[in-house]
């Protein structure tokens, strides 16, 4: 996960989609949640759509780089 959020950060996006699954227990989704909630690149996250994966996805906010001379 956080190879994603390197890869998006170089790429200057600012959202990305994490699929986990739905599983019966919620496992990785819990645990998703938990990690985004530690990462400081992290604006916002909230379940995907139904025609993205609904609760089988994540959607991630990514803060904005800084503009040099900020």
């Amino acid at each position: 996960m956080t190879q994603l959020l390197s890869q998006a950060k170089q790429k200057n996006e600012t959202m990305v989609k994490i699929v986990h699954g739905k599983g019966s227990e919620a496992i990785l989704k819990t645990c998703i949640n938990g990690w985004l909630r530690q990462l400081p690149e992290v604006l916002a996250f909230c379940s995907a759509p139904p025609k993205d994966g609904g609760n089988g996805a994540v959607l991630v906010l990514l803060k904005k780089p800084k503009a040099d001379g900020e």
